[in-house]
């Protein structure tokens, strides 16, 4: 247990489950330019801003973080709860995954905010296959190539899914 000075702070995240057309997922590579950690592929998504909920971040982050907007929010289909570092401070992560279709586009840097320039860096459009492949890659979550392949099989699920770590 960490002790009350570096007990994590709890941060409701909501992410996107972005598809193409081909069935490919969209990710964004994150790094911490603050600690000396491996490289995370992750979804476009982040922390709800003051009189948001989880919908309406997750278009808005999805906006800032690809440049993709007029899209229809799908489903809620994952959730993942998740306690992670960020330079010295410690995050309790509440995450809700949400699923968009769209079709293959290039995503865009324009809409990231300043210090947001040296934590993306890189897009990448992910098969399933290339996924469980990537072994020297870090995938959050750490089980995507299975939760995708479920998605891509079987739709949605009735009801969200916990995603692991």
């Amino acid at each position: 247990m960490l002790s009350d000075e570096r007990k994590p702070t709890p941060r409701p995240s909501a992410r996107v489950v972005l598809l193409d057309e081909a069935g490919r997922i969209l990710l964004l590579r994150g790094v911490d330019p603050k600690v000396d950690a491996p490289s995370l592929w992750i979804t476009p998504g982040g922390a709800p801003e003051d009189g948001e909920n989880y919908e309406q971040a997750a278009l808005r982050e999805l906006s800032e973080e690809t440049g993709l907007t007029g899209v229809d929010l799908g489903p809620w289909i994952w959730a993942r709860r998740h306690v992670w570092r960020w330079g010295e401070q410690w995050f309790d992560s509440i995450e809700r995954y949400f699923l968009v279709r769209t079709s293959t586009f290039t995503a865009s840097k324009a809409g990231l905010a300043p210090h947001e320039l040296d934590v993306i860096t890189d897009y990448r459009w992910w098969t399933v296959a290339e996924i469980d492949a990537a072994h020297d890659q870090i995938f959050v979550p750490r089980r995507l190539g299975e939760l995708l392949r479920d998605l891509l099989e079987t739709g949605p699920p009735a009801e969200p899914i916990d995603a692991g770590v």
